[in-house]
């Protein structure tokens, strides 16, 4: 929902300018937001490919076909596309050191979200309690989801601040041209 929010902004934003100034630049409202867009929907296309797809699929006894058109679409075309728009079409040197830091709010505000819901009784779907396997105190214990949700805050802050080198990168050579 995020990355579609975010496409219209970038629709009206740009049909705004090319209507007012023609056909010239970049239209980027906000390359910072633009990475954390890219950055979220990253996060979700790993968690998909690394931990749910196969997770369902051994539960399932192979039975999960995971990779159906709408899945697909969801959780790796749709991020691919936002990963295009953010290499092709967004200004490079804007981010800010800290910006990988910040982008690990949604992830985390996603977590409180999730446990206060099942807190209050709601499950994820028919069966499920959990939303993702590494949440399931039951099965990891409390230590277990601790360690997972610490495991996957590094993996988080890694990508982040890989993809401020890029942005750094991109900007350097950018500037050689």
């Amino acid at each position: 929902m995020v990355c579609l929010a975010w496409m219209l902004v970038l629709l009206v934003v740009t049909a705004a300018q090319l209507a007012s100034q023609g056909a010239r630049g970049v239209s980027a409202p906000s390359p910072r937001l633009s990475a954390a867009v890219m950055m979220t929907i990253t996060v979700t296309m790993g968690v998909y490919l690394v931990l749910l797809a196969p997770n369902a699929f051994q539960q399932s006894g192979g039975a999960y076909r995971p990779f159906g058109l709408t899945s697909d679409l969801v959780h790796i075309v749709a991020p691919c596309l936002i990963i295009a728009d953010w290499l092709a079409f967004t200004p490079k040197g804007r981010l800010r050191w800290f910006d990988p830091l910040m982008w690990t709010i949604p992830p985390y505000a996603y977590l409180v979200f999730a446990f206060t819901r099942i807190a209050l009784g709601a499950d994820f779907g028919v069966g499920r309690i959990y939303p993702y396997p590494f949440m399931d105190i039951e099965v990891n214990g409390l230590g277990g989801v601790v360690l997972w949700i610490g495991a996957l805050s590094i993996v988080l802050v890694t990508i982040g601040y890989g993809n401020y080198a890029l942005d750094r990168l991109l900007a350097k050579m950018a500037q050689h041209r």
